[in-house]
């Protein structure tokens, strides 16, 4: 059974146990739940403006589902939950739209998704118009793992000791071409251990902007990236990273600017400029002591602050890569030494300059003094993270 709402205006409602389902423009804040497996809680199907603002949001499949094509959506202020489903089921993403013609998620609280917010665009398609903003949200323990049905989970490490997490996300952008209105900015991203399996907190995949109107991801915060078997020995997570390593040039990653970003608390990557053309990571912090809750370091066999890789030898792309004025710090923790940067053979290593945080170990303390610097941060700029109270 669906409960099936369609309104001009404003509508407040309240719908347990089923889908519910937009068909006409409007404003829209209630109480929305949904335990059916497979099942979204909200599905917006109209292409008019449709803001969801101030609701309360659960369920164990997608929580706001907007993948008809061309959905003008804002989400606004909202608390959205993710909840465990039958055996061998993911949780869901919180926001998930295919094509959107404008997509606006603020000032939200999203909990324990898979993914926080995914938008998609199909492979090869045309340049992208869409204003796509993500700002001041609250991301808290995206979670790749699957349910065991008991209120458990289901282990994400293979036979060789890698967790990719089922490649989770907080902010996953794929395929959006040639696009000047894309914006990740002022989100904050926490993830802890026992409580999380993270994979790449914003993954750009594909994606692009423009010489003149880059893709900006800035500003924003994100702590914890790890497996969810903290004995595992390779994971694929990093804090952001420019993904998709094709050498045709008009479907690579391309014109992503990463600036002024805080990645703290990391165990493979804190940015890696993976693939791509045109992508610069300027005046980021990355800041990783390697240290389990113990006390002791974890055994990754690898890790480091930023890494400018070389994906696609022989296609140049990589010589297109820079980073400037990042402040670095971080551990490769199975050998319990600094690894700050690694750069590929083909890259010029005037391409990544950097000042070091400190010499020597990074502790608990200098992530710690990292959560105090962002807490001033978004204090001096006047920024509202989340819903607020």
């Amino acid at each position: 059974m669906k409960a099936v709402l369609a309104v001009l205006i404003f509508l407040t409602a309240s719908a347990l146990g089923a889908t519910t389902v937009i068909t006409a423009g409007g404003r829209y804040t209630g109480v929305f739940s949904n335990d059916v497996a497979g099942q979204p809680t909200l599905r917006v199907t109209t292409t008019q403006p449709v803001v969801i603002a101030q609701a309360t949001v659960s369920g164990v499949g997608a929580l706001i589902d907007a993948t008809g094509g061309q959905a003008n959506l804002t989400v606004d202020g909202c608390v959205l939950t993710a909840k465990p489903g039958p055996y061998g089921t993911p949780k869901g993403t919180a926001i998930e739209v295919y094509e959107p013609a404008r997509l606006v998620v603020t000032h939200n609280r999203m909990v324990s998704p898979q993914c926080g917010v995914h938008v998609v665009n199909a492979p090869g398609g045309p340049p992208s118009q869409a204003v796509i903003q993500v700002l001041q949200n609250d991301i808290e323990n995206i979670d790749g793992r699957r349910s065991d049905g008991h209120g458990g989970y289901l282990p994400t490490m293979d036979a060789w000791g890698s967790d990719n997490c089922n490649f989770s996300h907080a902010v996953f952008l794929q395929f959006v071409r040639q696009d000047p209105n894309v914006v990740v900015s002022w989100n904050q991203i926490v993830n802890l251990p026992g409580q999380s399996a993270p994979g790449d907190c914003i993954n750009v995949y594909g994606c692009s902007g423009t010489a003149s109107a880059p893709v900006r991801i800035h500003n924003n915060y994100v702590q914890g990236i790890f497996p969810s078997n903290l004995m595992a020995v390779h994971s694929t997570g990093s804090g952001i990273v420019t993904d998709n390593p094709t050498t045709d040039p008009t479907q690579t990653t391309q014109w992503v600017d990463i600036e002024g970003n805080q990645v703290v608390n990391f165990v493979q990557t804190g940015i890696a400029l993976y693939a791509g053309l045109n992508c610069r990571a300027n005046y980021n912090r990355l800041v990783s002591a390697g240290i389990d809750l113990q006390g002791g370091f974890y055994p990754y066999l690898w890790a480091c602050g930023l890494e400018i890789y070389d994906s696609t030898p022989g296609s140049g792309f990589a010589s297109t890569m820079t980073a400037r004025g990042n402040v670095i710090g971080a551990m490769l923790p199975k050998y319990e030494i600094r690894c700050d940067t690694a750069v590929s053979a083909t890259v010029s290593p005037l391409q990544c300059t950097y000042t070091s945080l400190h010499d020597g170990y990074v502790t608990r303390g200098d992530e710690e003094s990292e959560r105090a610097l962002w807490d001033q941060k978004v204090q001096e700029a006047g920024v509202q993270i989340g819903p607020g109270t």
